[in-house]
């Protein structure tokens, strides 16, 4: 295994909060980074579940940039359940990389540099709480696990072009691990 995802989308709202709590997501994180890593001394890279981001009806802010949770993990994360131990015994806060799931400019209106204004601005968000967060920030990278737009929404042509505009950003942003489109990894036979 070279990377896998620890717990699942964790932005996802519920009335306006997380399904799992910034607090919950930190102690599992820590958890199974101590199981993996110092007891199981297994080879792999342990990336965060996936922040789920987005724009949805031209709202945004940190919440819906995933920022203040990941900020608030590392800070459930430090406070209650020993991730200044794990670092002092691993080198290295309980993950080796942040999940992403970007969904933004979801409209048939935005343009491909409007959203790759918008992907940079939120890629540069997340980073920024990493590297407050973690002095070993710049060896860790973004996985964006998911990106894309509904076609039945902007149509193929526009999903095209968008892809092409975010494919670049992510594909030439040295902080990003992998960038998959949607579709692609979670319904690989077409219906």
């Amino acid at each position: 295994i070279s990377a896998c995802l620890v717990g699942s989308e964790m932005c996802i709202r519920d009335r306006g909060r997380p399904l799992v709590s910034p607090y919950w997501f930190a102690k599992m994180l820590g958890a199974i980074y101590r199981a993996v890593k110092l007891d199981g001394d297994f080879e792999v890279t342990l990336i965060t579940g996936p922040l789920l981001s987005h724009n949805n009806d031209d709202v945004e802010n940190e919440n819906s940039i995933g920022s203040r949770y990941l900020q608030d993990t590392f800070r459930s994360g430090k406070g209650f359940h020993g991730w200044e131990d794990i670092r002092a015994a691993a080198g290295s806060y309980p993950l080796d990389g942040i999940g992403y799931h970007l969904y933004v400019d979801q409209g048939r209106d935005k343009t491909p540099d409007a959203i790759a204004g918008t992907i940079r601005h939120y890629l540069n968000a997340i980073f920024r709480v990493l590297a407050q967060e973690d002095d070993m920030a710049s060896s860790k990278k973004i996985w964006v696990s998911e990106f894309g737009w509904q076609s039945h929404v902007v149509g193929e042509e526009k999903q095209a072009e968008n892809l092409r505009g975010a494919f670049d950003v992510l594909c030439n942003d040295p902080r990003v691990g992998v960038a998959i489109w949607f579709s692609t990894q979670d319904f690989p036979d077409p219906v």
